[in-house]
């Protein structure tokens, strides 16, 4: 007969439940190894993470160093978590190891259904893929033909000059950038912190990256390199 004190120690490290249909509720320990096992190069998008009182967010754009989520259950006190959360890779293992983390479904989606924009699509270049599958069943992607000669010289004509849009709105920022730095005013790591925290209103997702990619190119980095002797910040910086 199992004595109380065996009892209540089986039921302190989840080994006692009562519907045989049920698996056992994890310990802390046990919910802990099965998060780890999820590391920070393998969140996609898709990804689903519990937190806790059953809020889940689900990644909707990943990036070098980090990516984007939004909620998708609001669990049972959803005020005290926000609606979208911009996550680094610190921030994620310090979750992880701290055990905020309660659950990661490395589901990924399927379809594009779902998302706001195409930044939290996590799309870049080809925006959509139609699905088809072969003899044996396996799921396979293809883009779909143009339409007609007058759409691929429409698409093809108007990308050209959206390229030259883009292109002088990046040597204004970047001049923009290497101005203030020449000056003393800023260097790489404030640009980065600002592009990277504070109000997520100021723009999209996708826009931030465009201007953290443009950033973080090499012969922008080694122009900062050049104005503070080889480093990319002023004196102090830990490089």
């Amino acid at each position: 007969m199992m004595k109380l004190q065996d009892l209540l120690k089986d039921l302190e490290l989840g080994k006692v439940y009562t519907d045989k249909d049920r698996k056992p509720f994890q310990t802390n320990e046990e919910i802990l190894k099965e998060v780890k096992k999820v590391p920070f190069d393998k969140v996609k998008v898709g990804t689903k993470l519990t937190y806790e009182m059953g809020v889940v967010y689900i990644v909707t754009k990943v990036y070098p160093g980090g990516f984007m989520m939004r909620m998708y259950k609001s669990g049972n006190n959803p005020g005290m978590f926000a609606p979208k959360a911009r996550i680094e890779k610190d921030n994620y293992e310090s979750q992880v190891k701290m055990g905020f983390i309660k659950k990661i479904n490395e589901e990924k989606l399927n379809e594009l259904g779902g998302f706001s924009t195409p930044g939290e699509q996590g799309l870049t270049g080809n925006a959509y893929t139609a699905p088809k599958r072969d003899d044996k069943g396996n799921a396979k992607t293809y883009l779909q033909k143009f339409s007609s000669n007058e759409a691929k010289a429409i698409v093809d004509g108007g990308l050209k000059n959206y390229v030259k849009d883009l292109r002088k709105v990046e040597g204004r920022i970047v001049k923009d950038w290497m101005k203030a730095a020449k000056s003393g005013q800023i260097d790489f790591f404030d640009i980065i912190r600002g592009l990277k925290t504070g109000d997520v209103s100021r723009a999209h997702p996708y826009e931030m990256d465009f201007f953290v990619e443009l950033l973080t190119k090499n012969k922008i980095v080694d122009r900062f390199r050049s104005y503070f002797k080889g480093k990319k910040g002023k004196k102090g910086r830990t490089n």
